[in-house]
């Protein structure tokens, strides 16, 4: 009977430290999560929150890139992309949309989010977020996005051209001001690498 209990133990050991193992080794590998964040920006502010973006995955264990939308890319190296657009007069940057539409193939095998900054979200009612929205349905024409981010703009007359520092201070009389969320943008980031964690397990 002991030396049955003895067989039965150690079976039930070996058991666990195998489980323990394979756990461990799943950790190590679902960790190993290389993200690329491709960012279209005109006065800087969307870039900053890539960068945002990136330190929170970086502090989840992420390897994380940031390029523009006409750099050249192998999305193969990946196993998550964020796309992020400034929106300008209700649109998404050019450049971004020709980014998605190139690579609409190879994105349908990554998990990619998609965020945009606009200052319509300065007041973030259910009305203006509805609105905000629909600047990305261009975009989902080529990504079925596993998240999206709706996040308010930055306006600094400084870092824009003459036109368009004209439109907002003239015609469309937008105040200066930050009006990021930076928790919101970083519950943004944690949730993406929960969604990317999930698609490895």
């Amino acid at each position: 009977m002991k030396q049955r209990i003895i067989v039965i133990a150690t079976i039930l050991l070996i058991l666990v430290l195998g489980l323990a193992e394979g756990i461990a080794s799943n950790i190590t590998n679902v960790t190993e999560i290389n993200v690329l964040i491709v960012v279209g920006t005109k006065a800087g502010s969307t870039r900053e929150t890539a960068d945002s973006i990136a330190k929170a995955l970086i502090n989840n264990g992420c390897s994380v890139d940031i390029c523009t939308p006409t750099e050249p890319i192998n999305l193969k190296k990946y196993q998550g992309v964020i796309i992020g657009s400034a929106i300008r007069m209700g649109q998404i940057l050019p450049d971004i949309k020709k980014f998605a539409q190139n690579n609409s193939a190879e994105l349908s095998k990554i998990p990619t989010s998609i965020y945009i900054l606009c200052t319509t979200l300065k007041h973030d009612t259910p009305e203006n977020r509805a609105t905000a929205q629909t600047y990305i349905n261009p975009l989902k024409e080529y990504v079925s996005p596993v998240s999206i981010g709706l996040f308010a703009g930055k306006m600094d007359y400084s870092k824009l051209k003459f036109f368009a520092r004209f439109a907002a201070k003239r015609m469309v009389k937008e105040p200066e001001g930050d009006y990021r969320d930076w928790p919101q943008i970083h519950n943004f980031a944690n949730n993406y690498y929960r969604l990317v964690i999930e698609s490895h397990t």
